[in-house]
């Protein structure tokens, strides 16, 4: 019985030192971290890891500053003009629609076919024949007096504020001449240039 009991008692007492060991085991890494911290190389900050680093890299971050700035400053650029363009959009849709309005209530009809008229044209075949421009130029309604001056009067205004404008002259000297808003020239003005440009 003494055996028995002795033989329990061993195992209970290797069961015992499993369990030890495999609670040290796991144990042992927060331990470590819990009495000394391992010595890990401290994280610089920027500017200090900046200064420390070589003249190559210190050029090409520089660089790399005054290309976004570039590329920023273009953006708000670009976007600029959209925004321009997109305003004249709506002004010209508000003119057309105006227009429009207008033509219906002096009691000008369209024709259906005025556009298919103007769009066979577009066969070179088609312009080279005087005959052609002829019939299509007869299927063009008739304009009521003056409205030709209300349609391309922003036209003219763009195109004289490019004449001045190619001869050198200030954007506040081009509103003078021509009686218009400095805002409005320098609109114009800035719209042409983004259109010319790549």
């Amino acid at each position: 019985m003494l055996s028995q009991h002795a033989s329990s008692l061993l195992l209970l007492a290797g069961v015992a030192v499993a369990v030890y060991l495999l609670m040290r085991k796991t144990r042992q890494p927060t331990e470590l971290s819990d009495r000394e911290p391992v010595a890990r190389p401290l994280a610089r900050d920027r500017d200090h890891a900046l200064q420390a680093a070589p003249a190559e890299i210190m050029q090409w971050q520089a660089e790399m500053h005054e290309t976004a700035r570039d590329l920023r400053a273009e953006i708000d650029t670009k976007f600029a003009a959209l925004q321009a363009l997109t305003i004249l959009a709506r002004n010209e849709s508000q003119r057309l629609e105006a227009a429009i309005r207008r033509a219906e209530g002096v009691g000008i009809d369209a024709p259906r076919d005025t556009l298919a008229a103007i769009e066979g044209l577009a066969d070179p075949d088609a312009l080279a024949d005087p005959q052609r421009l002829a019939e299509v130029a007869a299927q063009m309604p008739l304009l009521p007096r003056g409205l030709r001056g209300e349609l391309f009067a922003e036209n003219d205004r763009q195109v004289a504020i490019a004449n001045l404008a190619a001869r050198g002259l200030a954007p506040t000297e081009i509103a003078r001449r021509l009686s218009l808003p400095i805002g409005d020239v320098e609109l114009l003005l800035n719209l042409r240039s983004t259109a010319t440009t790549p």
